[in-house]
């Protein structure tokens, strides 16, 4: 994505400072590059955190599907089609309840939601780090939900059924 305060790419900096084993990899470019490699570089984590730039859809796809889970710590979202992505690739999802994050990631069920407000990304990134049972979970409902629901099939069908509700008793 777009390198750019309300991504809180700092955030996720921040976040696994504390975890030595932890690597990250950004992928995307925007005008908070430098300062994010100044911060990855004043708290001595050049060797965990890859910079990845600007990718196509296929090579994007390929480093999300190398990792362990996705994170996305933003303060305003739309519709995030990453979200949808990383869940369909089968990742963990730790994401702020943001804009549309919320109607994507069931708490706990397919992901895990964080407030903006509050400091819980380490504790969230912490718990899926350390228990790979609940990665696994949450990997799995996570390809469930995109099958289920994001698919055309399931959209048209979700579709009709709306039409139909509002069509009511009318012949």
């Amino acid at each position: 994505g777009r390198l750019v305060p309300w991504k809180q790419i700092d955030g996720i900096i921040r976040a696994i400072e504390g975890f030595g084993n932890t690597g990250l990899v950004v992928i995307g470019d925007g005008p908070q590059r430098s300062t994010l490699k100044e911060l990855a570089q004043k708290l001595g984590m050049n060797e965990r955190i890859y910079f990845a730039g600007e990718q196509g859809k296929k090579e994007t796809l390929s480093i999300m599907a190398a990792s362990d889970l996705f994170v996305l710590n933003s303060t305003y979202e739309g519709f995030p089609h990453v979200v949808l992505e990383a869940m369909s690739l089968g990742l963990p999802v730790v994401a702020t309840a943001v804009g549309g994050t919320p109607e994507l990631v069931r708490n706990g069920y397919n992901g895990i939601l964080v407030e903006v407000r509050e400091n819980r990304l380490t504790t969230a990134l912490k718990q899926l780090l350390e228990d790979k049972t609940l990665r696994i979970s949450l990997a799995s409902n996570a390809r469930l939900t995109v099958k289920e629901f994001f698919n055309p099939g399931g959209m048209i069908k979700q579709t009709e059924s709306v039409l139909l509700s509002l069509k009511g008793d009318h012949h």
